[in-house]
């Protein structure tokens, strides 16, 4: 079936079941999808622009500028961010005290090791000397 049209709202000219009846049919379907995608891309749109209104480190959305704009210098919002900051400067000062702690744990097994090598050589002179 080969369906030609100029617009959604426009005449159509149909090679198959040439009823007007049909056709008008195939219109208001797909005149039904086209408002179903409007609406979709409408939906994602204002929730983009509620992006704007939201704050993720409260968890906070707002309705107007003012209201963001309030929370932004409140010390509520100000509270958390020291809070959050405080929070990764800790996160990194124990990684690095991780890190140290086991390059300090790798050193002493290595000297260990060399400590361990040194008493075999040392015991094996000593049997080579003795006989």
């Amino acid at each position: 079936m080969e369906i030609l049209f100029e617009n959604l709202k426009g005449r159509m000219k149909m090679k198959k079941r040439g009823s007007w009846y049909y056709s008008r049919k195939v219109i208001e379907i797909l005149s039904d999808k086209v408002l179903a995608e409007r609406e979709l891309k409408i939906q994602s749109d204002v929730k983009e622009i509620r992006k704007v209104f939201c704050c993720e480190l409260c968890s906070n959305q707002y309705r107007t500028v003012m209201e963001s704009e309030g929370h932004l210098s409140s010390y509520d919002h100000n509270h958390n961010k020291r809070f959050k900051d405080m929070k990764e400067m800790l996160r990194e000062s124990s990684r690095d005290d991780r890190k140290k702690r086991e390059k300090q744990r790798q050193e002493r097994e290595m000297t260990k090791m060399t400590d361990a090598r040194k008493q075999q050589q040392i015991q094996q002179n000593k049997q080579e000397e003795d006989p």
